[in-house]
């Protein structure tokens, strides 16, 4: 069996803030998202300028064996969940789906906050030619 074709998330998205709505903490001024598929699974690359002016960035690859303490699931072509987990329990899960014409990702973020609270993050971003 063959690794999950998630080629319609690749490329490189815009985040739309006007459309955003953040439980925890504001929603980013400006940002850019990167999927790339690697051997083994994807790379995520995200730049993003905070509600306060700082600007942030962070690199991270899953890989679909699902050996480490995050994982993959391509649930449909439209459809890509992440999930991480800490001692056996899940601290923070994000799904991403696609828009009918692939033009549009919305992103929605479940986790905790440093208390303990859950909350949700909607995001949405424009893939860029």
């Amino acid at each position: 069996m063959g690794l999950p074709d998630a080629r319609s998330f690749e490329g490189t998205w815009k985040l739309i803030p006007e459309r955003c709505e953040y439980q925890h903490t504001s929603p980013p001024r400006e940002g850019t998202y990167r999927i790339a598929a690697t051997p083994e699974g994807l790379a995520f690359t995200l730049d993003w300028v905070d509600a306060t002016g700082s600007v942030e960035h962070v690199d991270f690859r899953l890989t679909w064996d699902g050996e480490d303490p995050a994982s993959l699931e391509l649930v449909d072509p439209r459809t890509l969940n992440t999930t991480i987990e800490r001692e056996d329990k899940v601290v923070a899960h994000a799904t991403r789906r696609l828009s009918a014409d692939g033009s549009e990702m919305e992103i929605l973020q479940h986790a905790f906050s440093p208390e303990g609270r859950p909350f949700v993050n909607r995001a949405w971003y424009r893939r860029q030619s």
